[in-house]
């Protein structure tokens, strides 16, 4: 899947957090492990990786929560701080250097 749009915008349900990401993403997934289910409630969760750096938080507060990935790893989810809506993870390993947004309809 190719995804050429760049400057996507979107935001938490309840509208506090505001994000802007400035590049396309390197990657979409589906993914479908046991533990994506556990923490979405749903079948899978879909994930649009980008760098780091395009990710530009423009308001609220968000939340981080540490998770086991499959590997063992840490996985830490950032979520709006307000009502608990999962924006995007990331990997403790290389560094942070790609962060995981959530895709979905976040615009708003």
């Amino acid at each position: 899947m190719t995804c050429e749009r760049t400057d996507l915008a979107g935001g938490c349900a309840c509208g506090a957090v505001r994000y802007r990401v400035s590049r396309a993403p390197i990657f979409v997934n589906n993914c479908h492990c046991s533990l994506c289910q556990k923490q979405t409630g749903s079948t899978s969760v879909v994930n649009m990786f980008v760098e780091s750096v395009a990710v530009h938080l423009l308001g609220g507060t968000l939340s981080e929560h540490v998770v086991k990935a499959g590997s063992g790893g840490d996985h830490i989810i950032c979520r709006c701080a307000a009502c608990g809506t999962a924006l995007w993870s990331y990997y403790l390993s290389p560094a942070g250097a790609a962060r995981c947004r959530r895709a979905g309809r976040h615009a708003g």
